[in-house]
């Protein structure tokens, strides 16, 4: 692969892009070790680790491998650099019969030269260098032992030469084998961060089974918005990572009214303004649930703010306008109209084309002009008919 940059490894944690101009006075390494330990793309931390690594080594080219999770006795390649771009880099490589793979195996630095050997590099290379330089990565392992946890190679870090000049030496091993330490710190991150949001999935999974349980109608209108909200983000252009926000916080909006009496939720006549209230709080309690559980903040303002509206009406706090994010006047027009399209103990559902009138009578004072516009058009396309399982189309 050349300079390729590889596919997502994990999910994207919380925070921006990874950054990459130095500090003042801040060294490549303690850069590097800066980022191992901050949050942001996984791909690009370590894909500038390595690029650090590669000009503070001088060689030509570098990449990391990791164990492949379907074939243990190959490495595979998570991260790339060449200075030049020209370097035809490995995808996989087999572990017993590569230099990478015997780092990884003998748990240390190898340092091998053109002149070593006449079949030198033509398994892991399959082309001319002048020298390699492996060195392994590690993760500590919770393995019980007499000395506690314990430390696995996973990959390795493979520098490679192409000019006759450049031979590895201590220096270069040395540095080799800083980066490596750090490009591991990073890696762990990555793995607990992994770790930590494959756990939330699991919670939240519970807690929506749970509210499935107690309201199926509750449960299935969640899942209607999430859908309805992702159909108005893609008509207006929206980013896919944003529309997957909305179609999370969709899910989640609701997992408050675990906390609401049933006799409320459930109750045919009107409410009294006390129950109201009560009801209404449903909303800050789903967002302290998944607040406590590390959702990212988009998410999180999403779920709060998914029953206010443009004139200050909605609750909890009243906003207005340009105080409620685009992605949120999504949420609020998909979750309104679905509550419309619902049949409840005191009224009828409405139709899909009642429902839309309704939205555009409030367009522009309660909710985003554009924003129904483009929920009519979807609405027009016929787009959400099986969502409903309708014959009728608005």
């Amino acid at each position: 692969m050349k300079n390729r940059q590889i596919g997502a490894l994990f999910l994207r944690p919380k925070g921006g892009r990874a950054a990459t101009a130095n500090s003042v006075g801040e060294t490549p390494l303690r850069k590097c070790l800066r980022l191992a330990t901050s949050a942001g793309d996984i791909n690009e931390i370590l894909n500038e680790i390595l690029r650090e690594a590669t000009l503070a080594v001088g060689a030509d080219g570098a990449y990391a491998l990791s164990i492949d999770p379907y074939d243990p006795g190959s490495l595979s390649a998570i991260s790339a650099y060449s200075p030049s771009g020209t370097f035809n880099f490995p995808h996989q490589v087999p572990i017993p019969t590569t230099i990478s793979g015997q780092a990884k195996t003998n748990r240390q630095t190898i340092v091998v030269r053109s002149t070593d050997s006449e079949a030198f590099g033509q398994i892991e290379f399959g082309q001319e260098i002048e020298a390699v330089l492996a060195v392994p990565l590690f993760a500590r392992s919770s393995t019980a032992s007499l000395n506690g946890s314990v430390e696995t190679a996973q990959g390795t870090l493979t520098f490679i030469s192409q000019t006759k000049s450049l031979i590895f030496d201590e220096a270069a091993r040395s540095t080799a084998e800083d980066f490596a330490h750090i490009f591991s710190m990073a890696l762990a991150n990555a793995q607990n961060e992994l770790f930590r949001r494959t756990t939330l999935i699991d919670s939240l999974e519970q807690i929506s089974t749970y509210i499935e349980s107690k309201d199926q109608n509750r449960r299935e209108h969640a899942a209607r918005t999430a859908q309805i909200a992702a159909k108005i983000g893609e008509k207006l252009g929206l980013a896919s990572e944003t529309i997957e926000e909305i179609r999370i916080a969709a899910t989640l909006m609701d997992i408050g009214y675990i906390a609401i009496p049933e006799s409320i939720l459930q109750k045919p006549e009107a409410l009294t303004a006390e129950e109201f209230a009560m009801v209404q709080m449903h909303q800050v309690i789903s967002y302290e649930i998944c607040k406590k559980l590390g959702l990212p903040d988009p998410i999180l303002e999403l779920i709060r703010t998914h029953h206010e509206k443009l004139d200050g009406s909605g609750y909890p706090s009243q906003i207005t306008n340009n105080e409620i994010s685009l992605a949120s006047r999504i949420l609020m027009v998909a979750d309104a109209f679905d509550a419309m399209r619902c049949k409840r103990a005191h009224r009828d559902g409405l139709t899909q084309k009642e429902a839309l009138k309704q939205l555009l009578i409030e367009a522009g004072s309660k909710f985003d002009p554009e924003v129904v516009q483009a929920l009519r058009l979807v609405v027009d396309e016929r787009a959400l008919d099986y969502i409903y399982g309708d014959a009728e189309a608005a």
